[in-house]
């Protein structure tokens, strides 16, 4: 069994502010019509330059949220790019590998046309009680410096279970948006089998 956190926040969020731009004829709905009428007179490239501008405006108003978050069979190899673990039982000195996909985090210029992210996470197992096992805080540091503005981040963690009994329990993890400062956290479930 793989468990992921359904997309569902992400779509809501930006169906939500879609609706509001249109409603109020913002700078987002004003940049998506300036980018049909762009497309309809033959230059899609502006077109589609015009279309992220737009939801560039989005995705700054969007609040910081884990979209996706699932155990892999390895570290995933880039964004998207890894299997889903079948099963969520590990034995003791078994390696969680997780993947984890944030949207609406902060993108800030860091100088003339470079844009970097920064995100942390902390790290919570808990016992089937709710008990903290463990707790690790800055477990994480990730930041994604490109030349382009980008919407597509993706994290990877490894949990080793060094001497773990076992037993079912919970992996809570914190993310943290070190530029907007806001965060969001997701918790799978899992269990350590002899």
């Amino acid at each position: 069994m793989h468990t992921t956190i359904w997309r569902a926040p992400l779509a809501a969020a930006l169906l939500s502010l879609i609706t509001a731009a249109s409603a109020q004829a913002g700078p987002a709905a004003d940049k998506m019509a300036q980018g049909e009428q762009l497309l309809a007179q033959g230059k899609p490239a502006t077109a589609m330059k015009t279309a992220r501008e737009a939801f560039d405006i989005l995705w700054d108003k969007m609040p910081f949220t884990v979209v996706y978050a699932t155990f892999t069979d390895k570290k995933a190899a880039g964004y998207g790019i890894f299997n889903p673990r079948k099963s969520n039982a590990y034995k003791a000195g078994d390696t969680i590998q997780l993947y984890i996909e944030p949207k609406g985090f902060g993108i800030r210029e860091v100088k003339k046309g470079i844009f970097s992210s920064h995100i942390s996470t902390d790290l919570v197992v808990r016992n089937k009680n709710g008990g903290t096992v463990l707790k690790k805080s800055d477990f994480g540091k990730f930041r994604l410096t490109s030349r382009r503005r980008f919407h597509e981040f993706y994290i990877t963690l490894s949990i080793t279970l060094t001497g773990a009994p076992a037993g079912q329990y919970s992996l809570v993890v914190p993310v943290h948006d070190l530029i907007k400062g806001q965060a969001s956290s997701f918790s799978l479930p899992f269990s350590v089998v002899k």
